[in-house]
């Protein structure tokens, strides 16, 4: 008897945005292999009625398709470096699943969070981290909802759901939550994620609950679809972060403005991605593209959604979508083209 899981797309409670959810399905038989190895974190023996299994089992990158049928993409995006299972169970209740999914670094961890703010905030008691964002993220980094616990802590990406939600089990879920997290502490946001500009213009303010930091066009499609193709040459070595910003005057009605900021390993590929995108997305205007990106270029092309803002500085890239009109493009896209001309060429963009 094993367990699996499946996908499934989670719709959040505000319209214009798609986060990705895996709900594992209750076990069956099952093929699958696995291999045990040692929890990157100490779980209790027992939570509340609950007793966990005598081992883990153990996935890595080349197995994890095996346990996440159609989903280990979503991971492996985020430099997965291996998962831990756990089940607990009790007599005449439903069972709680433990994954502990170890990244690479805390910046992953903290993606895979942020790919999906839904769910009501918890404090698992985990050492804060110093957080310089200034409020362009939400600061908690634990989330509870329908059974479904969520968090990172440090590099780790959690996750521990009760088939069945009642008071008892919700307690032994964050309890366990808590053992994870102890002694961890809450990762910080990317760095990449503080060249938001927390407003644009006057009149358009960031969401921090639309803001999502990856490095896959898979995670880039699951809130906001380009296109099926990596038309962005997006991959591991990048860091993009997206962002929704809505504007706060109350006689308008207009839908959010999207942002995408890109940070390539250089700026080759950063000149690659950028044809490939005109040549793809803005078809019409491929022949306006430049030859040279290292002295920088931005203009704005009106598209069927709205107009659309592009700025190109070595290896930052900045496009904005679905802005109402040209004007308002042309000075939001002035203010991120010089922010992402600001960065140093350090990694912490400081």
């Amino acid at each position: 008897m094993q367990w699996i899981a499946i996908t499934c797309l989670l719709f959040l409670s505000e319209p214009g945005w798609t986060g990705f959810a895996l709900i594992p399905a209750f076990p069956g038989e099952s093929t699958v292999k696995m291999s045990c190895n040692a929890s990157p974190a100490q779980l209790p023996q027992t939570a509340g009625p609950w007793s966990r299994s005598a081992a883990s089992q153990h996935w890595d990158a080349a197995t994890i398709f095996e346990y996440i049928n159609g989903a280990g993409e979503m991971y492996l995006a985020y430099r997965f470096a291996g998962l831990d299972v756990y089940l607990y169970t009790a007599p005449g209740r439903d069972d709680i699943l433990v994954e502990i999914y170890e990244m690479k670094s805390p910046d992953d961890a903290f993606g895979l969070l942020s790919s999906d703010w839904g769910g009501d905030p918890v404090d698992l008691g985990n050492q804060p981290a110093q957080d310089s964002s200034g409020g362009r993220v939400p600061p908690h980094r634990a989330l509870y909802g329908a059974g479904l616990l969520r968090f990172c802590a440090r590099n780790l990406y959690g996750r521990i759901l009760a088939y069945t939600e009642t008071p008892e089990s919700k307690e032994a879920v964050l309890s366990l939550g808590r053992a994870i997290a102890a002694g961890q502490e809450n990762p910080p946001p990317p760095l990449w994620i503080n060249r938001l500009p927390l407003r644009l213009t006057e009149s358009w303010r960031l969401k921090p609950n639309r803001v999502c930091f990856f490095r896959s066009h898979l995670i880039l499609n699951s809130v906001y679809f380009l296109s099926q193709k990596n038309i962005l040459n997006l991959d591991q070595a990048c860091e993009a972060v997206f962002a929704e910003y809505e504007c706060n005057e109350t006689s308008a009605t207009l839908p959010p403005v999207k942002a995408l900021l890109i940070r390539y390993p250089g700026a080759d590929r950063a000149r690659q991605a950028f044809q490939r995108f005109f040549e793809a997305y803005l078809p019409e205007y491929a022949a306006k593209r430049p030859g040279d990106l290292s002295a920088g270029f931005q203009d704005v092309y009106n598209i069927e959604d709205g107009w659309v803002g592009c700025a190109w500085h070595q290896n930052h890239a900045a496009i904005l979508f679905e802005c109402p009109d040209q004007q308002t493009a042309q000075s939001m896209l002035q203010q991120v083209s010089g922010e992402i001309q600001r960065v140093e060429d350090s990694h912490d963009g400081s």
